[in-house]
């Protein structure tokens, strides 16, 4: 049987890790993100936690990028 082809976007990407789920302010609505680990982590200013915190870029899985990189196929794809 032939392999399905993945849809190069950040569900199917071996750079995106889950991050958790989010109802999006909609009641019933789950939205599934994640931390893009491509690159190392942004350094970024946080009043409410006081100073600098370093965060991955938030992805959604049905963006995409030009880093894409398909996951390894005994991974599951990330529920969009």
């Amino acid at each position: 049987m032939p392999e399905q082809e993945q849809i190069p976007q950040c569900a199917n990407c071996r750079y995106a890790r889950p991050a958790h789920e989010s109802g999006g302010g909609k009641a019933g609505s789950q939205v599934a993100w994640a931390e893009c680990r491509r690159h190392a982590p942004t350094v970024a200013w946080n009043m409410a936690a006081g100073g600098s915190v370093s965060c991955f870029p938030g992805v959604t899985g049905d963006q995409w990028c030009g880093d894409y990189k398909a996951l390894p196929s005994d991974r599951i794809p990330m529920s969009i």
